[in-house]
């Protein structure tokens, strides 16, 4: 349904060139789709491009159509985030009948906004959509019968790879259904060798074993040598077979197992300071080596745009001197001059870092790690290409329960290593890898949908989102400051704030340089959405 109407709905109701534009300057993030050339013209569009459309229809269309559309259009989108919980309680059951209540009473919004059309775009003044009618259903469903299976055409779409497309190919183009009975026969044959070998090998036993001299009770056997198992879940963790027996899967590098390795000493030849290190739900992990090696401070300065890189190093170890151990606010104040000195010269500079968190509803949970880039100025990228990440500056707050409280939203400029003098021992809070961050400030909003209402700092009451602009003091736009790596907590999404009509000057390069407000995107995944939104 998200397709085939909110969508459609947007598009009609700003316009086919207006929306692609919107779309084709967001900033790109790796692992995310990027629409260069809009949706309104997409073709043969898959699941996979409903999700991503999804991640950013509202902060794209607010703005632009009326205040009653863009909080029908957010309606549904919270309905589906929700309905889509991995656990799911009485209290987010009554969160998912508002959200389509408020879709309800807003509706009308987007009739009268000419968007509900059919073809030849003829006027519909109803709403009569299947799919719509089913949303009915969703709670009453889950109240009887629990969280729902969340069926996916995923699974059944990768089956078809790997038990018709591969086995076929594996054949000479004949007799293809006893080809690919035959394939699959010995495949499994293979699969069930390999899991008696394995097993074999990791000398487990399965539940326990009757023993006739024991008075018919029964009791472990070799309980001092055999593992015993009871579970699928437990052997496949035991076990090193050959081949994957859980299934076709993707590879999920758990970072915080890594590093819980380095510190046990466990690979004691591993490069120091380690690059890979976790800290409370977050984890971090460089390449070994620097993109730039034994840059000064100058010239790298120079080559990220970054004038007050020397200052703001000055003052991050006078800081660290004064407080040992405490958080690092990111404040944009300078004391130390440009020319100042510093007790080292040089710096490791990396232009990528990979960063993993774990599940807001299981903490238990690792989640597949996301990539955030700081790279400068390239042929392609005339400003760089600098994600935004969110940054802890309240030890007691925990992300991403404590969602944005105890946090701000800051753009990370530069990650490096300072490099001690030669002979020289590392300086103390100098010693871990630091980073370049650029604040941004939250933007007092209405505290409700009157004309004229009070403004508070919280979310805006259309799109239920945070608005935030780049900090600056008289005017001028502030500096950055020095934080440890380890405060950041996890790449976040910004959407310009377009307004009615999006500036033609902005590209994809240039959208987070020149546009003035942005939208803080819950809707970028379902983690933070349950962190930002609720």
């Amino acid at each position: 349904m998200s397709w085939d109407h909110d969508t459609k709905w947007c598009i009609k109701a700003l316009g086919g060139e207006e929306i692609d534009f919107r779309f084709s300057v967001l900033h790109p993030h790796v692992g995310y789709r990027h629409f260069k050339e809009g949706i309104s013209k997409l073709k043969q569009v898959t699941g996979r491009e409903h999700r991503d459309v999804q991640r950013y229809i509202v902060a794209a269309v607010a703005g632009a159509a009326p205040k009653g559309f863009i909080v029908a259009i957010r309606a549904l989108i919270d309905f589906r985030y929700l309905a889509q919980s991995p656990i799911i309680d009485e209290d987010t059951c009554d969160r998912i009948e508002a959200s389509l209540a408020l879709f309800h009473a807003h509706k009308q919004s987007i009739i009268d906004a000419d968007a509900r059309v059919g073809k030849g775009d003829r006027a519909i003044d109803n709403w009569h959509i299947p799919k719509l009618e089913l949303m009915q259903s969703v709670v009453p469903n889950i109240r009887q019968n629990g969280v729902a299976i969340q069926w996916s055409a995923d699974i059944t779409e990768r089956a078809h790879i790997t038990e018709i497309k591969i086995p076929a190919h594996s054949g000479n183009n004949q007799k293809y259904e006893s080809q690919i009975t035959r394939h699959l026969d010995r495949t499994e044959k293979c699969c069930r060798f390999d899991l008696a070998t394995s097993v074999r090998e990791a000398a487990i036993e399965f539940g326990r074993h009757h023993d006739a001299m024991n008075g018919g009770e029964y009791m472990d056997v070799d309980s001092t040598e055999n593992h015993h198992i009871h579970t699928t879940s437990e052997l496949l963790v035991k076990i090193d077979s050959v081949s994957n027996l859980s299934g076709p899967s993707r590879d999920l590098t758990d970072y915080f197992q890594v590093s819980s390795k380095l510190k046990k000493g466990e690979t004691p030849d591993t490069c120091k300071p380690f690059r890979t290190f976790s800290v409370a739900t977050t984890a971090f992990h460089l390449t070994r080596d620097a993109n730039i090696r034994g840059a000064t401070v100058d010239a790298a300065a120079n080559l990220y745009g970054l004038d007050d890189l020397r200052p703001a190093l000055a003052d991050y170890l006078q800081r660290y001197h004064q407080q040992p151990g405490r958080i690092h606010q990111v404040a944009g104040r300078r004391i130390a001059t440009a020319n100042c000195q510093l007790p080292f010269e040089h710096l490791h500079v990396w232009h990528r870092l990979r960063m993993q968190s774990k599940s807001y509803h299981n903490e238990q949970l690792v989640l597949p790690a996301q990539t955030v880039d700081a790279i400068p100025s390239m042929d392609d990228w005339e400003f760089g290409r600098f994600d935004t990440v969110l940054v802890n500056t309240d030890s007691e707050k925990i992300w991403p329960r404590s969602g944005l409280d105890g946090h701000c939203v800051a753009q990370i400029r530069m990650i490096f290593l300072v490099v001690p003098r030669r002979g020289g021992e590392p300086l103390k809070g100098l010693e871990s890898f630091l980073a370049y961050v650029e604040r941004f400030d939250v933007v007092p909003q209405p505290v409700s949908l009157a004309p004229t209402p009070s403004r508070v700092m919280g979310r805006n009451p259309e799109t239920q989102m945070y608005v935030v602009k780049r900090a600056s003091r008289a005017g001028l736009r502030c500096f950055g400051d020095i934080v440890p790596l380890s405060q950041l907590r996890g790449p976040v999404q910004l959407v310009p704030c377009f307004g009615e009509v999006a500036d033609p000057r902005l590209t994809m390069q240039n959208s987070l340089h020149y546009s003035t407000e942005f939208w803080l995107n819950p809707y970028a995944n379902k983690e933070s959405f349950w962190a930002l939104r609720f």
